[in-house]
């Protein structure tokens, strides 16, 4: 059953994502060369994260059908529900380009309704200031995982691993083996050179789910060693915000105003191609993931040892990435 599930899951996926390209075309929801984040040189489709949802929407159906009692359940509803409200905030600023303030306020009213539906990670005892931490956890891994997502393929595959560990965790559940059969089959067409991107629909979608599993993973008693664990995951995007925020400040500019400053667009320009950037970055993520899981079995002591190792490492990269925009190369 679980082999049929896997091939039912990718093929979906792969339907699906080629039906948004063709539908991205049809309407002339595309994404144009940007001067300032030079990302691509021609046109390429949005709505990724209309492929994205569908495919989650569709295989979950078919897997509710399949597993009735082991998979359908009112949880699933509320990812499903989360996921919609973070896909309609991306898609309506993909098309009109909302201002930064607008923006945060469409995110904060999404985020409430996701916490509302016990989405928490409970460390206090007063529910108000677990939902405060929560909502502040959320924005801000939304707009982490939205300032990464400016290469082909990258936000989508630096993912996987975390969809992997988090399948191991938590029992080898049906909807994360579902969630990474979707992701793969987007790759196929968000791979460089990409024929779709995730657009802010998809990357608030992502970054959605990743607070979900955080939410989930966290526990009170163990909430330094679960924070590390979570930072080993989702290492690469840490790096990508941590890099932004010491160069855009350095330069006086806001975090969230478009610059050529993310560690890819500075890869790029030191001759690295797309391929071999998303491949090194994918390949620091299954690294991390796995310390995350080692350290995820051997307790605090390989946890803090783990993402000490993590910590020097950034700081190299970052120091040998932030000289690339200087005469000599990477």
């Amino acid at each position: 059953m679980t082999a049929y599930f896997i091939i039912i899951c990718l093929l979906v996926s792969i339907i699906a994502t080629w039906l948004f390209i063709k539908l991205a075309w049809k309407i002339n929801f595309l994404s144009h060369p940007n001067p300032i984040v030079q990302s691509h040189k021609k046109p390429v489709a949005y709505l990724g994260g209309g492929a994205i949802l569908m495919a989650i929407i569709l295989n979950s159906w078919i897997a509710a059908y399949l597993l009735p009692d082991a998979f359908f359940n009112q949880e699933l509803l509320y990812i499903i529900l989360s996921c919609a409200g973070l896909f309609l905030i991306g898609v309506i600023d993909d098309y009109y380009r909302l201002s930064p303030a607008i923006k945060f306020a469409m995110q904060i009213v999404v985020a409430i309704g996701i916490v509302s539906m016990g989405f928490t990670v409970d460390i206090f005892s007063v529910y108000f200031l677990n939902a405060l931490l929560s909502g502040f956890i959320l924005l801000s891994m939304l707009n982490a995982f939205n300032l990464i997502d400016v290469c082909d393929g990258l936000l989508t595959i630096v993912f996987l691993p975390a969809l992997v560990f988090f399948y191991i965790v938590f029992g080898y559940g049906f909807f994360e083996l579902l969630l990474m059969m979707t992701l793969l089959g987007f790759l196929i067409f968000n791979r460089p050179d990409a024929r779709i991107y995730l657009g802010d629909a998809g990357s608030h979608l992502l970054g959605g789910l990743a607070y979900i599993y955080l939410s989930k993973f966290i526990n009170a008693s163990s909430f330094f060693t679960d924070t590390l664990i979570i930072a080993l995951l989702f290492s690469v995007i840490i790096f990508e915000f941590m890099l932004l925020l010491y160069r855009r400040t350095k330069k006086g500019i806001s975090i969230f105003r478009g610059s050529p400053d993310h560690f890819s667009i500075l890869l790029t320009k030191a001759g690295w191609k797309k391929e071999k950037i998303v491949l090194t970055a994918f390949s620091i993520s299954c690294i991390t993931g796995f310390l995350a899981l080692v350290s995820y079995q051997f307790g605090f002591s390989a946890t803090l040892f783990s993402f000490c190792l993590y910590l020097v490492f950034s700081f190299f990269i970052g120091y040998k990435i932030n000289k690339t925009d200087r005469p000599h190369k990477l």
